[in-house]
């Protein structure tokens, strides 16, 4: 395989240094030397099909504009030799000196990251931040797939942060790598999801005109571009789709440090405008603020963010009296029995403004019927019944129950009836001796750390029934489409279902939008979160053309 690379790469030179067509002979290399760095992974029949099939996202995005093919700056001294007699290391130095593929255009580098991450991008405008600054912070860098490259994938994470400033590299990356102690997939199944995403973007085709299947190599090319990896290989690139939902924190933490917000506040911007009465007293207007809630020490922690506080309600009688409570029937407010020893009367309880926010928007017309006693004889009755059907089974039965309550424009449901999860808030004395309040529990989970991971949806704009935009019975484009509704601590069949390397997996929210930021940042696949404006169809599309296979859907 080594001396076929070595002459391949040699034809594309001279190809090249000859006036021959760029695309065509780097479309060539890639089609002749990566086959056999993938093929490791997948079987010949699988790495054929999945060049076949990146190498029409790479077409694309050429004639688009947004990257070019990629011309060695000289000529190769001598023409190709088939000879066996050429050294190893004479061959690697080759290699090594002759970067072939593609770069970014500047148009690429100024918008391929911000066409998926609308919230970034709102945020950018928000704060009018000059481009001239990303550039001096090597955040926007004209990224390189290099076709030559040796690069194995897993090896990009020793690279991050290579064109950011020294200094502030270091920074980042002891304060904020997601990526230590982050469980990662083996090289095997990094291929067969990166396989299943680059599918996922060609089941998109049909819309094409609103640019979909074109958004996953958007995504990990702008992925690699803010986290600072100036060359990619196509194996990096595979690591990168793959463990997106890392390396989406590690970008959104360099865009907030750049502005010199927390990074959860970007949720607020993906959401802005569509929040419509979240203003009031005491409370975040339509960006909703922060979403910080450290699931470790978060009495010392509150420190550091106080002035995303916001005043939600009193102490009366020893017990939380929440100024818009009525609002939130299925929100338990509770001061924990340390903080209430000293708690008085009428002292103000705090909150981060974007929890605060995202608590005014649950259903109010659905009911909490939990409880201790229900849990432990009906429920239990259902789930031990349950155990004894097949997975495919025990996911319909659990469903059998729901009821379509709304549609979109074109009639595919949009949202379904459910009973709510009951949130906890504990209200915890702070450092500062301020009473603020942290979400505790959604449902039977402890809440994690909120990292920022994810794709948000965007309107789509459609006003009127389009019969081409109805989701046929339960497939989409040949893939299958699944439901799920809720899960409990118990259930098993959820962690099979969100590593899968093809399908599509909706997950019913209910309008729910505390469970629905929850519920987006526990999946470790790439998740999609549909927004209010965007039909289902065109929800799936986007989804699927960006990679994410797992949708958080029925949000509004």
């Amino acid at each position: 395989m080594e001396q076929t690379a070595d002459v391949a790469i040699q034809l594309t030179l001279v190809a090249l240094s000859a006036g021959g067509n760029p695309l065509g002979a780097v479309i060539n290399l890639l089609a002749t030397v990566t086959v056999g760095a993938v093929k490791s992974y997948l079987s010949h029949r699988a790495t054929k099909e999945f060049i076949e099939e990146i190498k029409e996202l790479f077409i694309r995005l050429t004639e688009q504009g947004y990257i070019t093919p990629l011309v060695p700056s000289s000529s190769p001294s001598s023409p190709p030799s088939t000879s066996t007699s050429t050294s190893a290391s004479a061959r690697g130095s080759a290699r090594e000196s002759a970067q072939i593929g593609w770069i970014m255009t500047p148009k690429g580098a100024g918008t391929l990251f911000f066409s998926v991450y609308t919230d970034v991008s709102a945020a950018r405008a928000f704060f009018r931040l000059p481009p001239a600054q990303l550039t001096r912070m090597g955040v926007l860098p004209r990224v390189i797939v290099n076709l030559t490259s040796q690069s194995k994938g897993e090896a990009i994470r020793s690279r991050l942060g290579s064109t950011w400033p020294t200094q502030w590299r270091e920074a980042m990356l002891r304060d904020g790598n997601p990526l230590q102690g982050m469980q990662t997939y083996a090289p095997s199944d990094v291929s067969r999801i990166a396989r299943g995403m680059v599918r996922n973007a060609a089941r998109a085709a049909a819309a094409a005109d609103l640019g979909h299947r074109d958004l996953l190599l958007a995504r990990v090319l702008g992925l690699a571009q803010v986290c600072g990896i100036g060359e990619v290989s196509l194996l990096d690139l595979m690591e990168l789709m793959v463990h997106s939902s890392h390396y989406e924190k590690i970008a959104r933490r360099v865009f907030s440090a750049v502005f010199g917000v927390h990074f959860t506040c970007f949720t607020g911007f993906a959401l802005q405008g569509l929040l419509a009465g979240s203003d009031g007293p005491g409370y975040p207007g339509s960006r909703m603020g922060s979403l910080q809630n450290p699931m470790e020490g978060f009495a010392e922690a509150a420190v550091e963010f106080d002035k995303e506080l916001v005043q939600i309600g009193v102490v009366e009688r020893g017990r939380a009296k929440i100024t818009r409570g009525e609002e939130m029937i299925h929100v338990r407010f509770k001061i924990v029995s340390a903080a209430r020893a000293r708690a008085t009367e009428g002292e103000p309880i705090y909150m981060v403004s974007g929890w605060a926010a995202a608590l005014l928007h649950r259903p109010r017309d659905h009911p909490s019927k939990r409880s201790f006693a229900k849990d432990m004889t009906v429920d239990l009755v259902k789930d031990v019944g349950k155990h004894f059907l097949p997975p495919p089974l025990r996911i319909k039965a659990g469903n059998m129950t729901r009821k379509r309550a709304r549609t979109d424009v074109h009639g595919n449901p949009m949202y379904f009836s459910s009973n709510l999860e009951r949130i906890r808030v504990n209200i915890k004395r702070t450092a500062r001796g301020k009473l603020v309040a942290k979400v505790a529990n959604f449902g039977d989970f402890r809440p994690p750390p909120f990292g920022g991971q994810g794709v948000f949806g965007v309107p789509c704009g459609c006003k009127t029934a389009d019969p081409n935009k109805v989701l046929p019975g339960s497939a989409f484009r040949g893939y299958k489409r699944e439901n799920l509704f809720k899960y409990r601590a118990h259930e098993s069949q959820f962690n099979p279902l969100i590593t899968k390397h093809e399908g599509i997996l909706y997950y019913w929210s209910t309008g729910d939008l505390p469970m629905i930021l929850y519920s987006a940042e526990i999946l470790v696949k790439g998740t999609y979160v549909q927004v209010s404006g965007e039909c289902m169809y065109c929800a799936t599309s986007r989804a699927l053309g960006s990679g994410c296979n797992m949708i958080i859907a029925g949000g509004w």
